[in-house]
């Protein structure tokens, strides 16, 4: 066989070789960059998952939050029944002892009371007017007459406003 023609007859399945490695080269940059945006994907979808997981495990604190500071509620109103003397002191021991251990839950959550006090001027940013009187003074106008339930906070952000009755003027 003729020089030229050897060559040839190599030169083609050289090609050919050639062909396929660039085709495979191909393939291997279009895999990696598939696994790429799989990996990606993956890694937004863990993160959605712990935002939402964050976000459920919040409302869950925050419903059952809300379902004791209604037994605290409760606590506050029961503490002002009247009863027989003899009765009250034991209903006030029991009540404490319940209180004390529902204060202390609600502070593991790091909940703290907002002071707020009849006299106090009205914050709707800290207080909830649920109900007004009408007073003779207009100084007393739009304070605090009664703290029906008292608000709570969270580090710096309002929990839940306090429940007021505020006073308005004639």
């Amino acid at each position: 066989m003729p020089e030229g023609r050897q060559a040839d007859a190599l030169a083609e399945p050289m090609a050919d070789e050639q062909k396929k490695i660039k085709e495979l080269e191909e393939q291997l940059v279009l895999l990696k960059e598939e696994k790429l945006h799989v990996m990606a994907d993956f890694q937004n979808y863990k993160k959605r998952q712990e935002l939402q997981r964050a976000e459920l495990s919040a409302s869950a604190n925050s419903m059952l939050l809300n379902s004791i500071l209604e037994l605290v509620d409760d606590y506050q109103r029961a503490k002002q029944l009247h009863t027989k003397p003899e009765e009250r002191d034991e209903l006030l021991k029991g009540l404490e002892v319940i209180f004390s251990k529902l204060n202390g839950f609600i502070n593991e959550f790091g909940l703290t009371e907002v002071e707020i006090k009849p006299g106090d001027k009205f914050d709707p940013n800290t207080m909830h007017a649920v109900a007004s009187v009408r007073v003779e003074k207009p100084e007393q106008a739009n304070t605090v007459v009664h703290v029906d339930a008292k608000g709570y906070k969270s580090q710096n952000n309002l929990f839940r406003p306090a429940k007021v009755i505020i006073a308005k003027a004639k």
